[in-house]
């Protein structure tokens, strides 16, 4: 390819002639792909029309599409086979393109496609991509030939890509990120694959991909075995990076952009024919071969905008550690979600046609899973009336991407008293607030002005296990009882991982204190510790016969084998709580009044989500004991440990804690069965 750097032109005919024989895409070889090329190169030389949209659902045909175009000297105009018709008029509406190709179109014939020499021109604009713009309108970058090429051309320098590799495609190929997958694999002359039926060297993946696959054996053990794991689209958390490391996968972090033909920079490191800083603001600037010329706008190509040194500004925020750099977030209100650009305006205009809606808004919600989730919060204009969020997202669907959709909907009230207009940063923590009270079912019985205490449940418990306790304290505290995940009314579907967790209930309880009383009972005494060590400041850590930790890695993995598999010999709730509560830890509370009324509430609770607990929930997931009473003992806050005398196992642990009581005769659950007992104490520790 070195010769290539040199001409004005690409011989596009002898380069896929060398590689002839070679696979290119699942069965397809480089030869198959210039009969296609062919094909759709007579076909354009047929119109006068300069631009086309290419909206193919499959990779390889769009690919050939591209390059039928470029050496009949059009633009391809990417499109979404998604994409909607009203969307599609908005894109037109950006850049000059009247015809569109679909997969149904049926216009490619071989047998009257005329084998020709192929070359493509290196100079002027030969794709053009749509990318979110800070405007309500989408983007349209052009790239040229050279763009291309040299995206490409420096990623396989950086990561030495030969032809021995195979690439999976499982990015949209009308993005720049899937486009490029495309390119790398054309320019080494390797090959890709549609679906992972077999093993691949390189995968692109956005972090929620990249999560899912981790708590899938079988992809996880398809991933051990990749040479390169890109992760973009997103920034990766460190838990999830850690997570991932620690199962030994070769991660690439990425960063880069539509207008730099995707990647600028591999863990932090600046590729071949690229240039980047950081201005006095910490913004990045880049330049290079990489960067576009420009963008179409209202149909007009405007160029990109560079200072006199060449220097693109980018709207992300960033920094430079150990000579290398790092992605912060986006300044502009544009947010990435799943991998995707969300342009809040454009939605936010189509959400006010709908004839009941006032006013909307959609804002970006910090989340593990998606990176941001778009969260929409509107009013209505008649007084009184609602509006089901099904409605909402069904009006949408009509009208944009579906991965564009905001993931939920709340009617509200948005401007306070005195705004002409709502703040938008306001907005943002008020639909935090809404999407979190969303996610947890609670009890909140405030008494202004008063601090706070939080009580978490335990195991096949909810918050009402702490009604009564929570009541002796109504009157000097404010009191906050919470349903963890798979228990009572909170569903474990939007829970990814016991981080994903800490960090969603340590939000939401900051939405009532900075600093509470936190309260844990076995298992949710593990979540207050977990809590308070690394999430929360609270004022006071009591835990009820909770464990500090597991002893050994091995330990560990055996009690999340058995919590994974403790559920697999039930047929149906009643039969697991009749099981579960005869162990001798439980003996006072099973042959109790109590546990017959709680029993009927028990049996009525989907064991499903109980055994999906599990997997957040386990005590073999937590921290071991020693690094948790290490940090422990770095923390300034007092830690009170309550058991029971009868509890011989929680009973061990108290010779760890400065400050602990025990219940005379009690087991491993006084606040069930020594309530008055357990109350006098609490009343002392609170005092």
């Amino acid at each position: 390819m070195t010769a290539l750097k040199k001409s004005m032109l690409f011989d596009l005919s002898t380069y896929l002639n060398q590689n002839a024989p070679h696979l290119f895409y699942d069965d397809k070889t480089y030869a198959d792909l210039l009969k296609e090329i062919i094909a759709f190169h007579s076909h354009f030389l047929k119109s006068n029309d300069e631009f086309f949209g290419l909206q193919i659902q499959s990779p390889y045909e769009s690919f050939a599409a591209i390059l039928g175009a470029m050496a009949a000297g059009k633009t391809a105009v990417m499109i979404s086979p998604l994409e909607t018709p009203e969307g599609m008029t908005r894109l037109q509406t950006q850049v000059p393109f009247k015809t569109v190709l679909k997969d149904s179109d049926k216009l490619i014939s071989f047998s009257s496609a005329e084998r020709t020499s192929l070359e493509i021109q290196r100079e002027g604009s030969s794709l053009v991509v749509f990318s979110s713009g800070s405007s309500g309108m989408p983007k349209g970058i052009a790239l040229t030939f050279d763009n291309l090429y040299y995206s490409a051309l420096g990623f396989i320098e950086f990561v030495s890509q030969t032809k021995s590799d195979i690439s999976l495609m499982n990015l949209p190929h009308h993005h720049v990120g899937g486009l490029m997958t495309l390119w790398r694999a054309f320019f080494s002359g390797s090959s890709l694959i549609s679906t992972p039926k077999k093993d691949f060297d390189i995968i692109s993946l956005v972090p929620l991909q990249l999560a899912r696959a981790l708590e899938d054996q079988q992809q996880l053990t398809q991933l051990k075995k990749c040479r390169i794991i890109l992760v973009g689209g997103a920034k990766l958390t460190p838990e999830l990076h850690k997570k991932a490391t620690e199962t030994g996968l070769r991660l690439y972090e990425t960063y880069g952009m539509s207008e730099t033909t995707s990647l600028v920079c591999l863990n932090g490191e600046v590729l071949p024919y690229r240039e980047v800083n950081l201005n006095h603001d910490h913004f990045f600037q880049v330049k290079g071969k990489t960067l576009s010329p420009g963008f179409y706008k209202n149909q007009i190509f405007q160029p990109i905008p560079v200072d006199q040194e060449g220097w693109y500004k980018t709207n992300d925020v960033g920094e430079l550690k150990n000579e290398r750099f790092s992605f912060s977030h986006r300044a502009d209100i544009v947010f990435i979600s799943g991998g995707e650009n969300i342009n809040p305006l454009l939605i936010e205009d189509i959400l006010r046609t709908h004839p009941e809606i006032s006013d909307a808004y959609v804002l970006p919600v910090e989340d593990e899973q998606w990176g941001h989730r778009g969260v929409c919060l509107y009013e209505l204009k008649k007084s009184g009336a609602t509006l089901k969020e099904e409605v909402l997202k069904s009006f949408l669907k009509n009208h944009i991407h579906p991965f564009h959709i905001p993931k939920n909907f709340f009617q509200t009230e948005l401007k306070s008293t005195g705004q002409l207009k709502p703040k938008r940063h306001e907005l943002i923590k008020k639909a935090q607030s809404l999407y979190l009270k969303h996610l947890f079912s609670y009890s909140w019985k405030e008494k202004p002005l008063a601090p706070v205490i939080v009580f978490l449940h335990g195991f096949t418990g909810s918050k009402e296990d702490f009604e009564e306790l929570g009541n002796s304290f109504a009157k000097t505290y404010s009191v906050l009882t919470v349903d963890l995940p798979g228990h009572g009314r909170t569903s474990m579907q939007d829970f990814l991982s016991t981080h994903d967790l800490l960090l969603k209930l340590s939000a939401f309880i900051s939405l009532f204190s900075d600093s509470p009383v936190l309260y844990g009972y076995s298992m949710g005494g593990r979540v207050a510790l977990q809590l308070a060590l690394h999430f929360l400041s609270p004022s006071l850590l009591i835990l009820e016969s909770a464990g500090p930790g597991l002893e050994s890695k091995e330990e560990a993995e055996k009690r999340k084998k058995d919590d994974s598999e403790m559920f697999s010999s039930f047929s149906s709730t009643e039969e697991f709580i009749n099981h579960w509560y005869k162990q001798d830890l439980f003996q006072q509370y099973f042959i109790s009044d109590r546990f017959k009324t709680d029993r009927q509430m028990k049996k009525l609770h989907n064991l499903n989500e109980w055994q999906k607990s599990q997997a957040i929930f386990s005590q073999g997931v937590f921290p071991l004991k020693n690094e948790n009473l290490k940090e422990l003992q770095e923390k300034s806050f007092p830690v009170f440990y309550i058991y029971g005398s009868e509890d011989l196992k929680y009973k061990a642990y108290a010779p760890l804690f400065e400050r602990s009581y025990e219940i005379k005769g009690a087991s491993h659950n006084p606040h069930k069965t020594h309530l008055a007992e357990l109350t006098t104490i609490l009343k002392t520790i609170l005092k």
